[in-house]
């Protein structure tokens, strides 16, 4: 596994349990909980759409390798990730 995987999955693991402590209602109890687990889901959603994004990406590159007729696609998404 690359490095960036390990970071994606590493942002993933972060922004699940993120949105687990929002919806803890528990947290609510606590004012000051309650906003820091908002900033920190917020803060964590662009970065989760962009390794969504470098997901698709991987994903489509690798199907597009194995399918001869997408082989063109190969370059253009190679230079995307």
């Amino acid at each position: 596994m690359s490095a960036i995987e390990h970071l994606v999955d590493d942002l993933d693991r972060s922004h699940a349990e993120a949105q687990e402590r929002m919806s803890d209602p528990a947290v609510y109890n606590d004012h000051r909980k309650a906003a820091e687990s908002g900033r920190r889901l917020k803060e964590l959603e662009g970065p989760k759409k962009l390794a969504d994004a470098w997901r698709q990406i991987h994903a489509d590159l690798e199907a597009s390798r194995n399918d001869p007729e997408l082989a063109t696609m190969s370059s253009e998404l190679e230079t995307e990730l």
